[in-house]
């Protein structure tokens, strides 16, 4: 299934910061501009954090939005109870 086949909300996040060669933080407007048959869209960018303790790609790092989690996990929640 192609991304502009999904019909449920979509929800994007990344990180400015993010280095890990899979995830660069321009493809989080990329993802959200194909989900062109969503109803609805959010994605955010998160900022800061906790400086990395590991490979870019390994959760201690923006790719896994160290220290930052629970803004994370409260913004996600929060689109996804809207």
């Amino acid at each position: 299934m192609g991304l502009g086949q999904i019909t449920a909300k979509g929800l994007v996040v990344g990180h400015v910061d993010d280095a890990c060669p899979g995830t660069p933080p321009a493809g989080v407007a990329k993802i959200a501009a194909a989900l062109t048959s969503a109803p609805a869209v959010a994605q955010k960018l998160f900022e800061g954090g906790d400086p990395p303790q590991s490979h870019e790609c390994a959760p201690h790092s923006p790719h896994g939005y160290f220290g930052l989690d629970a803004e994370v996990v409260a913004y996600m929640a929060g689109v996804m109870l809207q």
